[in-house]
């Protein structure tokens, strides 16, 4: 066993979706990264994912939104639609506790895309870090879990 924490040296994509730029995000919070730097994701499946080895620090609780810290002491927050914490938690499906901890690619929430679709929600899923290190974009259009998209630097 080491006495050192592995570092994180990258996220997965949390989502089978498309990657859009956060400059694409209708919400200027996302758009001007007043929460950190990140992606967006238009979603193609209704399972969120997460993206790194970690542990769940906070879950909304409207649902829409959870944190993880990596294990190197990292902090992400991926945010599931853009309006969706109006409606309280319906619709989202959790998979796991705040405190819990998570493993790259574990199924973390599943969300009911239908009821979404027929509220009106814009389902632009950003994913950002919140702990304001810096990183590098991976480029790619459509990507699954399994995909790394953002490096740290």
């Amino acid at each position: 066993m080491s006495l050192f924490k592995k570092k994180t040296k990258s996220l997965f994509s949390p989502v089978k979706g498309r990657l859009i730029s956060l400059d694409e995000v209708n919400d200027n919070m996302f758009r001007k990264r007043m929460l950190g730097d990140g992606v967006a994701f238009i979603l193609k499946d209704d399972k969120i994912c997460s993206p790194c080895d970690g542990e769940i620090v906070a879950i909304a609780p409207s649902k829409h939104a959870f944190g993880i810290k990596t294990n190197d002491g990292k902090d992400v927050m991926i945010h599931m639609g853009l309006d969706s914490y109006k409606l309280n938690g319906e619709g989202f499906d959790y998979k796991v506790s705040k405190g819990d901890k998570v493993f790259a690619h574990q199924e973390i929430v599943t969300i009911d895309l239908n009821m979404m679709d027929k509220l009106g929600i814009d389902m632009v899923t950003p994913m950002v870090v919140t702990s304001m290190n810096k990183i590098k974009i991976i480029q790619k259009e459509d990507v699954d879990i399994e995909d790394e998209i953002i490096q740290f630097v």
